[in-house]
């Protein structure tokens, strides 16, 4: 199975480059097939990083069209079976060894029917076992709904093992759970690149509409017009699926809001 990367960017040229080069030093991009970036608003200086990176295929303007739509024109971007999205600032924290030990386990479990892999680093989740289970066990319907859902398990504790009415152990590397328990989201995941392709199309948020003639404007991004709740359509359509997930120890890390 053919695996492609696709990366959605923003004007932010600092985390970029440090994101490119944690894939470059960590092995990443020697495992996969194909690199594609997509800029959902790109600049002079975002432009002159891309310099330095001639075996990354881009593309994109001026004017950010929203998550939903970026991170569709990003996939559509590649021509490979399978797609490991990521956003730029997302950094690759884990060793080559280990990079190549998670994806070849993505790989794996997606050849043997799990729909889609989360790969946020669990560390970087904030997430003790007992919230895990208090999210896990709502009904999202009729109760709070966080706006975005990570599970999975740390060196001190393996969430799997302690809730086995929610997650099924596959292997070493890898615990599957419905999709029911584990919200999908823009973070760093793996699937086929026609099942994206396809909830994109369920849920009904590509929609490729001309940001700066829109009406009226969204107030957090001035300018660009009306953005669609990305996160909000698919969270509705999520709930009522049955997908099959998996939850491995994950690769990424969200940069903080200081020091980039």
């Amino acid at each position: 199975m053919s695996l492609g990367i696709a990366i959605l960017a923003y004007q932010r040229p600092v985390k970029l480059e440090y994101s490119l080069q944690s894939y470059q030093n960590n092995g990443l991009f020697d495992l996969v097939d194909e690199v594609y970036l997509h800029f959902n608003g790109r600049t002079e200086e975002t432009n002159k990083v891309m310099e330095n990176w001639p075996n990354v295929s881009w593309g994109g303007d001026e004017l950010n069209y929203g998550i939903g739509w970026g991170m569709i024109k990003a996939i559509e971007g590649l021509n490979t079976d399978s797609v490991l999205f990521l956003e730029e600032d997302f950094y690759l924290s884990k060793s080559k060894e280990e990079t190549k030990e998670q994806i070849e386990a993505g790989l794996t479990a997606l050849e043997n029917g799990i729909d889609m892999v989360k790969y946020r680093e669990v560390e970087d989740y904030k997430t003790t076992s007992n919230e895990a289970v208090k999210w896990a066990t709502v009904d999202w319907r009729t109760e709070i709904r966080p706006s975005q859902w990570y599970i999975g398990f740390s060196d001190d504790w393996v969430f799997g093992d302690k809730h086995p009415e929610l997650c099924t152990k596959i292997n070493d590397k890898l615990y599957s759970m419905s999709s029911k328990h584990a919200h999908y989201s823009n973070n760093p995941y793996l699937c086929k690149k026609d099942f994206v392709l396809r909830l994109s199309r369920d849920v009904g948020f590509v929609t490729c509409k001309d940001p700066s003639k829109e009406d009226p404007p969204d107030p957090l991004y001035p300018g660009y017009g009306r953005h669609p709740d990305f996160e909000q359509q698919v969270w509705d359509y999520w709930l009522e699926q049955d997908y099959t997930m998996g939850i491995v120890k994950g690769l990424f890390k969200h940069y903080p809001e200081y020091g980039f």
